[in-house]
């Protein structure tokens, strides 16, 4: 029994299919496949709980790829395709890596100084032996997992397209492929990518020829038809959406066509002739003399996405000069006290 799920997948095997010709295969540029060895963890019942969850996904996307439209969705299909959204944002090795990341940063820029400020202990080690040391916190992914199972409520307030590929290029996706990005609020030392973020931009390819698309409509506009359809026929649109897979991507590029890749190639090239294959996976910020006092703040946030890109399809507005950093705070507390419902706490 303890041998059970031991394969443990962070991208959906029903999401490859959807890019299969045959149902059974994908072209891949690179190697590992987007499972791991008790990925969520050696209790085989946490991966089993996903199970259920991925059919609704994929009977949701299903119907949304079939019919070229959001037509025939009920309120409930709607609330489980954002929930499939905010939940594989999530669950992705990526974000298993810049969780433990975070840690990393956070132990060694806050937690080690103050140990080596501690005369007491300083007195019974040294500053090696704290330099050492290794924060493990296994729980901090998983805890992000299971809220992301109901973060799907902070996504209502952004607008839906779903974009139709007519081009002949297809789209693409990683082993990460959620996009949350930005094209209003750019600051590299605290990008705003965030779930609740102002701004925000939400790209999710569901096939080769479809990609739910949801924006922030205080900021951009969008025109499309009376039933939020947007045909694409230019390919450097295709090509843009797609090179955000590599700005998010861990290891790997899959795509359903042979003959898409010398393009998957080009692309690459181009993005690694300016980005590094060591990818910052988070970041912290020090504010010091917070609110004119004789100490510092520190400001976590997740690596953003550097390259501005253009959609020829997406009218961008200007930021405001003061912004709150949620859209909608009665969103944020309406997940606060479903959270605690489950005797969960987003502060904690």
């Amino acid at each position: 029994m303890g041998k059970e799920n031991k394969n443990q997948h962070f991208v959906p095997e029903f999401y490859f299919r959807f890019f299969s010709k045959d149902g059974k295969s994908i072209r891949i540029y690179n190697s590992n496949q987007a499972s791991k060895n008790y990925f969520y963890s050696e209790n085989p019942t946490i991966d089993k709980t996903f199970s259920p969850i991925e059919g609704r996904f994929n009977a949701v996307l299903k119907k949304i790829i079939e019919s070229n439209s959001f037509l025939g969705m009920t309120n409930l299909d709607y609330l489980e395709m954002l929930r499939f959204i905010s939940f594989q944002h999530n669950r992705t090795e990526y974000s298993k890596k810049q969780a433990e990341d975070f840690v990393d940063k956070f132990y060694d820029n806050a937690i080690k100084p103050l140990m080596k400020s501690n005369k007491e202990l300083m007195s019974k080690v040294s500053e090696k032996d704290i330099d050492n040391t290794k924060l493990i916190y296994p729980a901090g992914f998983l805890l992000g997992v299971i809220y992301a199972l109901e973060s799907n409520i902070l996504l209502t307030d952004l607008a839906p397209i779903l974009i139709l590929n007519k081009t002949d290029k297809d789209f693409i996706f990683s082993d990460n492929p959620i996009i949350f990005y930005n094209l209003v609020y750019r600051d590299p030392s605290h990008p705003f990518e965030g779930i609740q973020s102002p701004g925000l931009l939400v790209f999710c390819p569901i096939s080769p020829r479809h990609c739910i698309f949801l924006y922030d409509p205080e900021y951009y506009n969008v025109e499309c038809n009376k039933e939020n359809l947007l045909v694409l026929k230019d390919e450097r649109d295709i090509s843009n959406i797609n090179k955000l897979q590599f700005h998010k991507s861990l290891l790997n590029i899959y795509y359903s066509d042979e003959k898409e890749t010398p393009l998957i190639e080009e692309l690459s090239k181009e993005f690694f002739s300016k980005y590094s294959k060591d990818k910052e996976l988070s970041q912290i910020k020090e504010v010091k003399n917070w609110k004119g006092r004789n100490n510092s703040l520190l400001i976590s946030s997740g690596a953003g996405i550097l390259e501005k890109l253009d959609f020829k399809f997406l009218l961008c507005g200007k930021p405001k000069r003061r912004t709150s950093v949620r859209r909608n705070i009665k969103l944020c507390e309406l997940l606060d006290k479903k959270l605690k419902l489950y005797g969960l706490d987003r502060k904690l």
